[in-house]
């Protein structure tokens, strides 16, 4: 786990992410990992036993769920309602959904109400019932997906579902953009 600081951000307040590296581990597990700090770089600060950041990074691992991800950020952060930008990019992902309840109503972010950057690139999600799940992020403005199949997906489905969005696969969406999501919308209403 790495942190720098703090960085201003398009007006957010920001802490430079720690990383969280599990190695080969399926499962994301905030006990048995300490942070490393960067040679001249400012120890972390951690208050009451509990990591000071509003950014997580636990990209480039083989985490395969995220049914535990609530407990674990709620473990690792002091204000995890206070976390901004998550990096789950390039891990083994398959679904937002829980493995064990995939029928029931799963507010897998609702514990995150200022999640605004959420790294979902490089994993393995298919299903479009994944984009439902993100749609309850309010606060969410920029999210990544390529490098999943979900990718198949043309960009305005995507756009329709999470309207919310500012960027989309680090790109800005466009307001050209937006009124194709507008006609996609209106011609698939119709079917």
């Amino acid at each position: 786990m790495f942190m720098f600081g703090e960085v201003e951000i398009n007006c957010l307040r920001f802490c430079i992410p720690f990383w969280f590296y599990t190695r080969k581990k399926a499962k994301i597990d905030s006990t048995k990992n300490d942070p490393r700090t960067p040679p001249g770089a400012k120890k972390i600060l951690k208050t009451e036993g509990k990591w000071v950041s509003k950014s997580v990074s636990f990209s480039n691992n083989c985490i395969s769920t995220m049914e535990e991800l609530p407990s674990v950020i709620s473990q690792l952060l002091a204000y995890p309602s206070e976390l901004t930008w998550l990096d789950l990019s390039f891990n083994r992902i398959s679904s937002i959904l829980p493995v064990l309840f995939p029928n029931v109503h799963f507010q897998l972010f609702s514990d995150f109400p200022n999640l605004y950057i959420l790294y979902l690139h490089g994993n393995e999600l298919s299903s479009e019932s994944d984009l439902k799940h993100l749609s309850d992020i309010r606060s969410l403005r920029n999210l990544t997906l390529h490098g999943n199949k979900i990718c198949e997906l043309e960009r305005e489905k995507v756009l329709c579902r999470l309207p919310q969005l500012k960027k989309l696969d680090f790109t800005t969406i466009t307001s050209k953009e937006r009124q194709n999501a507008e006609i996609w919308i209106k011609l698939n209403s119709k079917k």
